[in-house]
């Protein structure tokens, strides 16, 4: 069985290696769960083995403790799986939580690297990265210098993001300037139909694929969740004289701002949807340091269109909500294992110290002292705390391996060893606790053996 999953194991990292490492979370996962079953198996087949190892010469304490800690093969190795799986899931699922404050300036990230998103009650007619188009919404040219604005066209349609639990039919089109965003080089993708779209991604978006079809991004959850689509299905619309086109999904971007839409080039969409020349929504590309001194310009120039001006951060926030309550739901999960597992870890511990009073007997006759049985102890079920830890730690870099390529995913090694540190010392102490209770419940020596023993 160790063997097997181990060769789970292989082939999934060649399988996911192999492919997009972006969709490859999930089996990167499985990979690192099947990892700890295999760990847990291993630690099972050395207690097999372990009591019959033998110390050549002298007596050593390190040896002494490991013997003992395979003495209850079943307790240790339920204590090793319980806190070694607790510690997985809790670390893997909080470093795959991604910290937007560090990612947001970056074009790969989900925001694009733009600051601020702005939409407005009153369409505006002109070009807002023209010299027309700046001057008719009122800004100067030192305004102007600081901000870079970006138009998207939008048609009505049904939200397919998370915040909307129904499949959609007809979600929502967009029409984003292709050129702009390739020469920007934002945001990044999952997968795409063909590689080689991948290579100038936006550009792809320019052109025609038939006379009744034309290419289109979506964000990959919105794909596969709320469409229940995958890369290369079409989606039928109606356009403005009632003849039927179609979009196909070309290309699946990572988690971003334009969730639950379907993004196709702005000049298909004035082709389509002339009467819908209007823009409405706006992405403000400038100085994060000075997003907020910017926002209070575009309310105050842009205040009869009723603008609306978030952080294009938050916006990301708001759609990520939903995925990290189920991340918050798992990690409470694993610190209710933690927790579980270190109690039952003292109690453990107690009522062995209580069945071996006999072996406490015998160590003070050969003059141990009471503190040096205690040391004996610690280090013996310590052991199983470290053994659990290790464990835990390696297969969760193994869960993480996606992570660790991409700067998105910033991965908390601080909180990461805070946590194993903080168990450790309060497993620690719980079995110092436990080990001095049970010694002072045991009885005197001459009391352990029956009179003929002696």
């Amino acid at each position: 069985l160790f063997c097997l999953c181990l060769a789970l194991v292989g082939l999934i990292f060649i399988f996911a290696i192999q492919g997009q490492l972006q969709e490859s979370f999930g089996i990167f996962f499985a990979a690192g769960f099947l990892m700890l079953l295999s760990s847990i198996f291993l630690c099972y087949f050395l207690s097999l083995h372990g009591r019959s190892f033998r110390q050549k010469e002298g007596f050593s304490i390190l040896v002494y403790a490991f013997r003992n800690s395979l003495r209850k093969r079943s307790r240790s190795l339920a204590m090793i799986a319980l806190l070694s799986s607790s510690l997985f899931l809790v670390v893997s699922v909080a470093a795959n939580r991604n910290n937007l404050d560090l990612s947001a300036h970056e074009r790969s990230s989900g925001t694009g690297g733009f600051a601020l998103w702005c939409e407005t009650s009153l369409p505006f007619f002109h070009d807002p990265e023209s010299l027309e188009g700046i001057q008719e919404l009122g800004f100067s040219q030192e305004e102007a210098k600081v901000m870079k604005i970006s138009a998207i066209r939008s048609r009505q349609g049904d939200d397919a993001s998370c915040l909307n639990l129904n499949r959609v039919q007809n979600p929502v089109l967009w029409g984003i300037p292709a050129l702009s965003f390739e020469k920007s080089r934002a945001f990044s993708f999952v997968t795409a139909k063909d590689k080689s779209i991948l290579k100038n991604p936006w550009s792809f978006l320019d052109k025609e694929i038939s006379p009744d079809t034309i290419p289109a991004f979506a964000d990959h959850n919105t794909i596969l969740w709320g469409l229940g689509k995958k890369i290369g299905d079409r989606i039928p619309y109606q356009d403005e004289r009632g003849n039927t086109f179609y979009v196909q999904l070309v290309a699946s971007l990572e988690d971003s701002i334009f969730q639950g839409k379907i993004l196709i080039s702005e000049r298909f969409f004035l082709h389509f949807f002339p009467s819908d020349a209007g823009i409405q929504k706006f992405l403000v590309d400038a100085d994060h340091s000075e997003s907020q001194s910017i926002a209070k310009t575009l309310n105050y120039v842009m205040e009869d269109y009723g603008i609306e001006t978030t952080m294009a951060k938050d916006r990301l926030y708001e759609f990520q909500s939903v995925p990290n309550t189920y991340l918050n739901i798992f990690l409470a999960l694993g610190g209710l294992g933690i927790a579980l597992g270190t109690c039952g870890f003292a109690v453990l511990i107690k009522r062995n110290i209580i069945e071996r009073h006999k072996e406490i007997a015998i160590l003070q006759s050969l003059g141990f002292q009471n503190q040096g049985i205690v040391k004996l102890f610690l280090l013996e079920y310590l052991s199983l705390v470290l053994v659990s830890i290790l464990c835990a730690l390696f297969c969760s870099l193994v869960a993480l391996f996606p992570s660790l390529k991409y700067s998105y995913s910033q991965i908390p090694w601080l909180w990461i060893l805070s946590l194993l540190s903080g168990i450790f010392l309060n497993s620690l102490l719980c079995a110092f606790w436990a080990i001095k209770s049970g010694m002072s419940s045991h009885v005197p020596i001459s009391e352990n053996f029956s009179p003929g023993y002696l």
